[in-house]
């Protein structure tokens, strides 16, 4: 199956590809590159994020060949942050769901809150395997699958090293499952716990609450929805997301973003022309 069959998104530079096997732990892999004749002074918009990436970092200058490698580790975000895109700049990265992270990296998703690290500093081996990648100068296609192909097994090889609270896992992937549209409650009724009990089992398991998991998962499908749509009726994502009504809706974009719908497309859009620029 090529890498074109498995692309489930695209956004500016920027493209999503599924798992090429359904896989408990890596959310997606993506790849976003900044094209040479865009101009400069592009800024890079990231909206609240409960996930953690992976990121095989490169840069190439107008002959091919790259000036820098280095893998790196993104945390969670919990509120808007903003990056300076530079031309000829890669990332080809894997999108981990938080609650794996102390499986694979022996540390919290919390410990990672808005920050990024030298993956190094963290796991030296796993470092080591991903900088193996680079030494063939592959195509984005070969980059994305060997690092699918690299965690996976490095996970295989870690993962009886820990136990983590079932229940919390469950619960973070029914609130995914469900787009962030169940009940506390009724969450922790299924799980026979108690909401207090729940609460800081996912709260130490992702660095957030349920409740605050569940918003950030419904405005993301809405944001996704709206990327992707030709024409943009608020009043039906409303409605289809989860919402109680448009002013909700607007309510809970502004709170999390800091912008209201419109003003958040009209961003995206710009960052779109800029890493999409007329040749």
């Amino acid at each position: 199956m090529s890498l074109d069959d498995l692309k489930s998104y695209t956004m500016a530079g920027y493209e999503e590809y599924r798992p090429p096997k359904r896989d408990f732990m890596i959310e997606a892999l993506w790849a976003q590159f900044t094209p040479f004749n865009a101009p400069v002074g592009g800024i890079h918009h990231l909206v609240p994020e409960p996930t953690v990436n992976i990121a095989l970092s490169r840069r190439f200058n107008r002959h091919g060949k790259t000036s820098f490698e280095q893998v790196d580790l993104y945390g969670p975000l919990n509120r808007p942050f903003t990056f300076n895109l530079v031309p000829g700049h890669q990332l080809i990265a894997a999108r981990i769901k938080p609650e794996w992270l102390p499986s694979l990296l022996g540390i919290a998703a919390d410990d990672l809150m808005n920050s990024g690290a030298n993956l190094a500093d963290v796991s030296p081996e796993l470092t080591a395997r991903l900088l193996d990648l680079f030494e063939e100068k592959p195509s984005t296609e070969e980059m994305v699958r060997s690092l699918y192909n690299e965690i996976t097994d490095y996970t295989r090889e870690r993962f009886a090293h820990y136990n983590l609270p079932a229940y919390g896992i469950r619960a973070v992937e029914l609130i995914r499952r469900c787009g962030g549209n169940i009940r506390q409650s009724n969450l922790a009724a299924h799980l026979a716990v108690s909401e207090r009990q729940l609460r800081r089992t996912v709260q130490n398991l992702i660095g957030i609450t349920p409740k605050a998991f569940s918003r950030n998962i419904r405005f993301l499908r809405t944001l996704e929805y709206a990327d992707c749509a030709d024409h943009i009726n608020w009043s039906d994502c409303a409605v289809n997301f989860g919402y109680f009504d448009q002013a909700h809706l607007i309510n809970e974009f502004k709170a999390i973003s800091n912008l209201t719908p419109r003003e958040l497309m009209a961003s995206r859009k710009a960052e779109s022309d800029f890493s999409n620029p007329a040749t």
